[in-house]
């Protein structure tokens, strides 16, 4: 949604626009699941003082050589909290992306720091997930700035998994 992207801050990089759209100002296929789910977070803030959200979706992620979208399928997951500090719900995320990573291909991840440049993604408090060499999504706490525009007492934490790298890395075996 353009417009709370633009009430909270975030910047996103569409590649595929659509021609012709209905809806005004929403007339790109989304690259990335978690500023919808930010949007989730900011619309439920005041109902509730701890929760979480999650959604597996496509996202149009660059056109290939024929200029046709390339699509995938990615899982993101937005933890908020009035309750529990920032660390804790970092260190919940990346247990979630843990157990993912453990359970399916019964291997580690190792976590690139600082990685992601996303303006809505604080700076330092970031890491991609990579596994068996391959970078496969990210987790991270939210900008200052955006964190202020959804509720600076609160704390929220992200993770998003490209589904489709996921699923192309062979588990090991036991």
């Amino acid at each position: 949604d353009v417009a709370t992207n633009k009430e909270l801050g975030i910047q996103t990089t569409g590649c595929v626009k659509i021609l012709n759209s209905t809806i005004k100002d929403n007339d790109q296929i989304r690259s990335e699941l978690v500023p919808t789910l930010l949007k989730v977070v900011n619309d439920n803030k005041k109902q509730l003082d701890d929760f979480g959200t999650f959604e597996i979706g496509r996202v149009a992620t660059e056109l290939d050589e024929k200029n046709l979208a390339v699509e995938k399928k990615y899982l993101a997951v937005a933890l908020f909290s009035t309750q529990k500090t920032e660390k804790e719900l970092y260190m919940r995320v990346k247990e979630i992306a843990e157990s993912l990573v453990g359970e399916f291909l019964n291997m580690q991840i190792k976590y690139d720091l600082r990685q992601q440049n996303k303006n809505y993604i604080h700076p330092v408090n970031n890491a991609n997930l990579v596994v068996d060499g391959k970078t496969i999504g990210y987790i991270g706490l939210l900008h200052p700035q955006t964190l202020d525009a959804i509720d600076k007492k609160s704390a929220v934490a992200v993770l998003e998994i490209d589904f489709t790298q996921f699923a192309q890395i062979q588990p090991q075996k036991t």
